[in-house]
């Protein structure tokens, strides 16, 4: 019930915020042009907003979805790396992965304070870089157990700190009207990454293992990194960007 009562004021705190803080021009759409949508215009429209759709947003989308299954491959087999790899029980393997997940939503706002000052390619290559050390690390079973322990608990910073520097570049990739298009089409990249992961990994777990699934990590971390460039290069960003 209490925690009932606390979601019901958070609500109306939030609705009061929204109503008199947000400008109405975020909170209320253009005015209407009398142009109705019907069933018809349907397709028109559809293919009228497929090209609409910006490259650099797209692209944008699939360094998302990249990210997004490396996301995924981190938080769900850590644990079972730590047990089956190196012989930690599976509750303090568990314990380590829910610290994780703390230390991970810090790295998110740390994440947010980097890409202010230092710019957003610096903090997302950084994010990169940091999971292919540490998936090649872990899945190469030479660290010692406390030493693999250790590295766990920073894991989860080398993809959540990036972010929310994507972030900012879909803000810097996007015209005022078409920011949440845009913000939809990148929120599709980021439920497919969590969507083909699962079904990928597992069957890559069942074919070579555990480890195997780290070393796929470390090769994402490549990838994406690269990829970046290819995100910078496309967009009307400045390198401080």
């Amino acid at each position: 019930a209490a925690i009932g009562v606390l979601g019901a004021a958070y609500t109306a705190l939030a609705l009061v915020v929204l109503s008199r803080r947000v400008p109405r021009s975020v909170t209320h759409g253009p005015a209407s042009t009398g142009d109705r949508p019907t069933l018809a215009s349907l397709p028109r429209r559809l293919r009228a907003w497929a090209r609409g759709l910006s490259r650099p947003i797209l692209l944008l989308t699939l360094l998302w979805f990249l990210l997004s299954v490396a996301n995924w491959g981190v938080q769900a087999y850590t644990a079972p790396l730590l047990t089956d790899g190196y012989g930690v029980d599976p509750g303090l393997a568990n314990v380590l992965v829910s610290a994780m997940l703390i230390v991970g939503a810090v790295a998110i706002l740390a994440g947010g304070v980097l890409a202010d000052r230092y710019g957003a390619r610096a903090v997302v290559l950084g994010g990169f870089v940091g999971l292919l050390a540490l998936s090649s690390l872990l899945a190469s079973g030479v660290l010692p157990v406390l030493a693999a322990l250790a590295v766990t608990l920073v894991f989860a910073t080398t993809v959540k700190v990036g972010r929310p520097a994507l972030s900012k570049l879909g803000d810097a990739l996007s015209a005022r009207d078409d920011l949440g298009t845009n913000f939809g089409v990148l929120t599709i990249g980021i439920s497919g990454g969590g969507a083909v992961a699962p079904p990928i990994f597992g069957a890559l777990t069942d074919a070579a293992g555990i480890a195997a699934v780290f070393w796929v990590l470390a090769g994402l971390a490549v990838l994406a990194f690269g990829f970046t460039f290819v995100v910078l290069a496309a967009g009307d960003t400045t390198p401080s960007n």
